[in-house]
């Protein structure tokens, strides 16, 4: 019973405010007439203030509880709005540096990648050179030797001194270290100097050096009142050595040649050793 007539006042009451509210207020747009529009007066937020509004305010009457500050949850609102936009400008500066960390740590990777590959190229031709030398260590030198008991000449111009050359096979480029000694001596007397001279050939090339004069000259020798006379050198045992660089890959002759200045120039024990050195 006490309900019915709470619902009859609640009804009641409605109807006098709308009636009170169309004899004071005329009909009017949102923007001309007393007050202005309030978004929280809005209660079902369709744009206006009209019955729907005071009837909802009307269903709550007589109810109570917690008022709320609408101010300062405006004030709450706009603070809390203000930390999250702090929050993620903080989030994106930290996101900027985690960006510039990234492109460092990618640039130290691509050094180190660089770095690596390069030792790894390092490390190739370090291998690719240790298989060369142990190449070159299965596979000795290239040498020739050859030796003669006599030879013996007579003229001043070159020949060659019989059976003593050699052959050798290059797979490189090489320089050759030619080796030459003998025993050797010219037969002319006493009174004169002659000389035996030598050179090596590599193919149809001169050696370095062109020629040198193997056996020594015979100083006279001799004071007032007495005959100017010579020693003679009978037997001296002679070595030499030659070269010659930038000797193509291939087969190659090498051979002694000698002459005398005058008298007969001879050999005994000769020998001639030839080495290639790969350059």
């Amino acid at each position: 019973m006490k309900i019915r007539k709470d619902m009859i006042f609640v009804v009641l009451t409605t109807f006098c405010l709308s009636a009170l509210m169309f004899a004071v207020i005329p009909i009017r747009s949102s923007t001309s007439g007393l007050g202005e529009y309030s978004p929280w007066m809005d209660t079902n937020d369709d744009g206006k203030i009209d019955m729907y509004d005071i009837g909802n305010v009307a269903a709550q009457y007589m109810t109570s509880g917690d008022p709320i500050n609408k101010t300062a949850l405006l004030y709450d609102v706009n603070n809390t709005f203000t930390q999250l936009l702090n929050r993620i400008a903080i989030l994106n500066s930290s996101l900027t540096e985690l960006n510039q960390s990234n492109i460092l740590l990618q640039s130290q990777i691509d050094a180190l990648s660089s770095r690596v590959n390069t030792l790894e190229s390092n490390y190739s031709t370090m291998l690719a050179r240790i298989d060369a030398l142990e190449e070159k260590t299965a596979h000795p030198l290239p040498f020739s030797q050859t030796s003669t008991t006599y030879a013996a000449t007579t003229t001043t111009a070159w020949t060659d001194v019989v059976n003593l050359g050699v052959s050798i096979t290059l797979e490189e480029n090489s320089t050759l270290l030619i080796m030459f000694s003998a025993e050797a001596y010219n037969t002319l007397d006493a009174y004169t100097s002659a000389y035996i001279y030598t050179r090596a050939l590599v193919d149809a090339n001169v050696a370095i050096p062109s020629e040198i004069t193997l056996t020594p000259h015979i100083e006279q020798t001799g004071w007032a009142g007495l005959l100017w006379h010579h020693h003679q050198l009978v037997w001296g045992a002679y070595t030499y050595n030659y070269f010659a660089t930038a000797i193509a890959p291939g087969v190659h002759n090498i051979k002694m040649q000698f002459r005398v200045s005058e008298g007969t120039g001879i050999f005994n024990d000769c020998t001639l050793t030839v080495i290639a050195l790969p350059t």
